[in-house]
């Protein structure tokens, strides 16, 4: 299951959508920031004056501020790596960095690739054997509280206090697993303490069904 949240405090309940027996294990992994590959398309561009990119396919969001693109085979020396100082839209960029000069991009030339800035802040994770899933509040019908079980990971989970970093593991970027484990329901939490981006949990369960 691929779990995609925003730089706010999560509370994100996660729970199989079967009934397991026997339900045992779970391995996640954390991820804060990304990367992804702006495929370059005919009329993309740039503004050496204004340091104003576009490209039609960029799916740019705010979260993108503070993030970096690298671009490679250009004709008009722009090569290099780019720092997104503002998002106008989501096919327009502000670079900090001036490009060396305009250009209109050559689609079978040029590559953009971008990685996405990191929120720092921790990750917590915490069970229920009570828990029901209408509940709009996501808390267990007995009015107990959720059960921290961030102690069973292997290897323990780490705050994010790094920059995510393509193909590489860090804070921003870390897989951890619990097994044996027990529970109905397990909730996910991520709770920030600075910077904007994008924040993702892949997660795999195992039970005997």
């Amino acid at each position: 299951m691929l779990v995609l949240l925003t730089s706010t405090t999560i509370h994100l309940p996660w729970f199989p959508r079967l009934p397991f027996e026997n339900y045992d294990g779970i391995g996640i992994q954390l991820v804060s920031g990304g990367a992804r590959t702006i495929q370059v398309q005919d009329g993309d561009n740039v503004d050496e004056s204004s340091q104003v990119w576009r490209f039609a396919a960029g799916n740019f969001t705010e979260n993108d501020v503070g993030g970096t693109f690298t671009v490679a085979g250009s004709a008009e020396g722009n090569d290099g790596d780019y720092t997104i100082d503002s998002v106008t839209n989501a096919f327009t960029v502000v670079s900090v960095e001036a490009p060396a000069a305009d250009e209109t991009f050559d689609p079978d030339a040029v590559t953009v690739e971008l990685v996405q800035p990191s929120v720092f802040g921790s990750w917590d994770f915490r069970v229920s054997n009570s828990y029901i899933q209408s509940s709009a509040t996501q808390t267990p019908n007995d009015g107990s509280p959720w059960t921290p079980i961030g102690s069973q990971f292997e290897p323990p989970i780490a705050d994010v206090a790094e920059q995510y970093v393509r193909d590489t593991a860090n804070t921003a970027n870390q897989f951890c697993q619990a097994c044996p484990l027990d529970a109905a329901a397990i909730q996910l939490r991520f709770t920030p303490t600075s910077g904007r981006g994008p924040i993702s949990a892949w997660a795999m369960s195992k039970g005997n069904r």
